[in-house]
Order: C-alpha cells, then structure tokens, then sequence
C-alpha cells in the first residue's frame, strides 16, 4: 500500500534548501563497471521523471534505490523506490501540499527515513518499508536539509542558514542536544570510523574537513573536485563536470576514473556507489 500523509503547509525557506530547488531539472543514470572502472553499460533510469527535478539518489540494495522527485510536476517531491534492473518505479509517499526529501535506509536497514516539513517546523520522519503505517517522527531538527546517522542515539544534519551560513550538527535523540561542528558547509557529508567528513566552502571552491568524534578535532585536508562526494569502503568519490573522481588517499589527491562527455552528460552533482554500480545525477 502507498503511504498518505495529512496535508500541511509548505513554507520555502531559502534557495538552498531542496523545497526550493524542485523547478530544477535533472536526469539519473546507473553506470556500471568493472574492477578497473570501466563502463560497461549507461543506463537512463528516470524516465517517470523526465524533464522534472529527481534527485537524491540513495541504495536500498544492489537493484533498487530511493529517490526524491517531483513526478507529478506540482512542485512538491515525494518519495519513489526505482528498480534499477527493469526502470519500474513506486511511490512510497503520495502527498498533494508536502514535500519529502532526503531519503535514505536507516541504521536497522528496516525503515526509509526522510526530511518533511509541517508549517514552520521540519521534521525527520520514519517510514517501515513494509509501508503498514504512515510512518512516525524521528526528530525535530533546526532546518534540515540532509542527514546521516551516526549511531542509534545520534545523527548529523546540515542546517539551512537562515539567516547565517549552513552548519553541520550533531543531534542527540535521547537529549535534543546539538552540537555545532562546521559552518559554510556543503551537502556532502559522511561518517566513516569515528570521523565525519563533510566539504567547507573556500573561495568558490571546496575544501574535504574531517572531524574527529571522539576528540573533536577539525582537520582540513586538500581541495575536493566539488561539494558532491562520497564515501564507499573507505574510498572516496566526486563529480565535477561529465567527470568522476577517485581519490588517491596516500597522496591525498584525486583522479578522473570516468568520463561521460561523449555521452553528453557534462553536469554531474550528486553520485551513490554500491559494489559495481554507480548512480550519478546530471542536471540539464
């Protein structure tokens, strides 16, 4: 069964949060390679999105991801499960006058979380991915756009800046306590052993940062190719252009792995990896 929330207010809050970004057009693709990155196959994967904004890409598992779109072109993005071997694709959430974004597995594997925003409030949500209920609140967060979960008690979020510049903070369930760990930050962010990583604003460029959780440590480490990487079995990956990177971690520099300009794909954002698979969105 589909998952209907009640109707609430949208309330935008400012054109770097995602609410704002849905006039956005973009296309995902799912590359797959070899061992050595070569493309096998470049597949067009959202096709019930065409020419509308899809994005967030997210792995449930090797043949199926998550994904925030505004397939009904209200301006308003709902959650869809994609099926990466056929291209069918379902609504987990169905809703006229909200958005949901940011969707992602939580840490038990069991349930699709997601940022969601009543009146002036957002809001982290719970969905079972049985879709048996309309799911439940999580937290209540200042202004989130993303998140990653660090353990059962505890997340990091990026914080919309308004007013201020967009924070990285670390939220506690148990307490509601926050703890501000980076400011002028980028969407990307990861945790990895006990070190989150995450991309600082310099100068029209990026800069990769690692913050140590346990001693609360901030390091900033070399130029990153954009704001969009990820972190998969302690490899790191970004996009820049029609290009995808690799960093070389004893050298602390990065290398172009693949290269989709004669595909015609020369705006790549944001990218996922799972084993030999990699979706990346491309906005038009």
């Amino acid at each position: 069964m589909r998952l209907y929330l009640k109707a609430l207010t949208i309330i935008a809050l400012s054109s770097s949060n995602i609410i704002g970004q849905a006039n956005i057009k973009n296309a995902i693709y799912l590359i797959d390679i070899t061992s050595d990155y070569t493309v096998k196959n470049l597949s067009y994967i959202s096709q019930f999105a065409n020419n509308t904004y899809v994005n967030q890409p997210s792995f449930i598992d090797d043949r199926r991801i998550l994904v925030s779109a505004d397939e009904d072109r209200d301006g308003m993005t709902d959650i869809i499960e994609v099926n990466l071997n056929d291209k069918s694709y379902y609504k987990v959430t169905n809703t006229a006058s909200i958005s949901e974004f940011s969707p992602k597995l939580d840490l038990t594997k069991l349930n699709i979380n997601c940022i969601v925003q009543e009146g002036t409030v957002q809001k982290m949500y719970s969905y079972p991915r049985t879709r048996d209920n309309v799911g439940k609140k999580v937290a209540e967060l200042k202004q989130p756009g993303y998140f990653e979960w660090l353990n059962k008690d505890e997340l990091v979020y990026f914080s919309v800046g308004t007013p201020g510049p967009n924070k990285l903070v670390i939220h506690n369930l148990v307490t509601s306590q926050e703890k501000v760990v980076g400011e002028n930050i980028g969407r990307a962010f990861y945790k990895s052993n006990d070190i989150i990583y995450y991309s600082v604003s310099t100068n029209g460029t990026y800069k990769l940062v690692s913050y140590e959780i346990k001693t609360e440590r901030t390091f900033i480490l070399e130029e990153l190719p954009s704001q969009d990487f990820i972190i998969d079995n302690l490899d790191f990956y970004a996009t820049k252009g029609s290009g995808i990177y690799k960093r070389d971690n004893d050298k602390s520099s990065w290398n172009l792995i693949i290269d989709l300009k004669n595909q015609q794909i020369n705006n790549l954002s944001r990218l996922t990896k799972k084993d030999n698979k990699i979706v990346v969105v491309n906005t038009l």
